[in-house]
């Protein structure tokens, strides 16, 4: 049993102790919710102090950095796990953009170095705002069902226990396993880093398809930053997953609600027509770091001479051929045949596969591959290459 007291707007708070949530007047008793962009807020409240029923009373963090993402941090993930389960997405978007509006105006007036999330101290605009939108990506990435075993498991360590206390180190072991590899990256960019990304729509087209289906083509401009321990912001490899949502006219009408695939961020996968001399190009736009000397092989445009070999088994082949295909029929509507690509291995850290048809028009498509077999860039060659 959990009672919920009210006490005079002396101040604009509310506290959780164990089995009682003390909520001020001004904070949920006298609240007006009006405007169909309202949150429910009191709601909000309410079931963030709920949750330190869990984290902080249940789960108490050692007296060091980080000590207030257990408390707070998890505690505003669950409240906003409820405000999805009660309002649906269109609400809980209102309450991301208002954590996001806040965590960007504390960041605005910080006069020292704002630290990582897993160090945060008396940066409220870090533990609470901040928090929110990177556990809820981390949740869009690894899926909530995993993310929950994870906490389940902290939980589970750290629970009505004494001292050595939890910290933060240790929720990240927890959760640290249940990230996919090519999301690796996630749990550094935002906990253990000051990590910002850039992202915006430049320009959108859409076709309608004979079958009632649109093609859509979307241009984005994104960047990724950091910044250091002195404050420092620069700007690094953008090696993220971005997700790319398409909406209606109206989000709750049900007509349109479609997902685009989620494509590789580091250059997108547009194509580009060049021949020899432009593929060598377009591979040294992808590839960073010094080419030294080229070589043709076997009619091959002409690629890197770092060691330059065939590679690639029968089913990573059979794999990039299935991915390029799902890429290629969301762009042009047809897909190569079904024979898998042939693939070389360029320097330790990047592979070029070919496939093996050349179309009507004497084209031929070459894709760039990272050390995962992600595809990073797609373009044509004719002529000569």
């Amino acid at each position: 049993l959990v009672r919920i007291v009210e006490f005079p707007r002396y101040v604009r708070d509310a506290t959780s102790f164990p089995g009682m949530i003390g909520i001020s007047e001004s904070t949920g008793f006298n609240s007006r919710l009006d405007g169909e962009e309202a949150i429910d807020y009191p709601f909000y409240v309410t079931a963030h102090e709920v949750a330190h029923q869990w984290w902080g009373q249940q789960v108490v963090a050692a007296n060091v950095q980080g000590a207030a993402m257990l408390h707070e941090s998890l505690a505003r993930y669950s409240a906003l796990m409820v405000m999805e389960a009660e309002f649906g997405l269109p609400g809980v978007r209102r309450v991301l953009r208002y954590e996001h509006e806040w965590y960007l105006r504390g960041r605005g007036g910080e006069r020292g170095v704002e630290p990582p999330l897993a160090l945060a101290e008396r940066q409220d605009y870090v533990y609470y705002h901040k928090e929110a939108l990177a556990m809820y990506a981390l949740r869009d990435a690894v899926g909530e069902a995993r993310l929950n075993q994870a906490l389940s498991r902290f939980l589970s360590r750290f629970a009505l226990s004494g001292a050595p206390y939890s910290t933060t180190a240790e929720l990240l072991e927890e959760i640290r396993p249940t990230v996919p590899a090519e999301s690796a990256h996630l749990v550094e960019d935002l906990f253990e880093r000051v990590t910002m990304y850039d992202n915006k729509g430049v320009a959108a087209t859409s076709t309608q398809r004979a079958d009632g289906t649109f093609l859509v083509r979307v241009e984005i401009e994104a960047r990724k930053r950091r910044t250091d321990s002195v404050g420092v912001e620069r700007e690094i490899p953008l090696d993220s997953w971005i997700d790319i949502a398409i909406f209606g006219e109206s989000e709750g009408s049900g007509t349109v609600s479609a997902r685009a695939n989620r494509l590789p961020a580091a250059s997108g996968c547009g194509t580009t027509t060049a021949n020899s001399a432009g593929f060598l190009e377009a591979f040294r736009s992808v590839v960073s770091g010094p080419v030294v000397g080229y070589r043709t092989h076997s009619g091959l445009p002409n690629l890197p001479a770092d060691s330059v070999q065939y590679g690639g088994t029968s089913a990573q082949c059979d794999s990039v051929t299935a991915r390029y295909n799902a890429l290629r029929t969301s762009e042009t509507g047809a897909a190569w045949s079904s024979c898998p690509v042939l693939m070389l291995r360029v320097g330790p850290t990047h592979w070029v596969a070919d496939p093996k048809v050349v179309d009507q028009y004497g084209q031929r498509e070459w894709i760039i591959l990272d050390s995962t077999l992600t595809i990073l860039k797609v373009w044509h060659t004719t002529g000569d290459g």
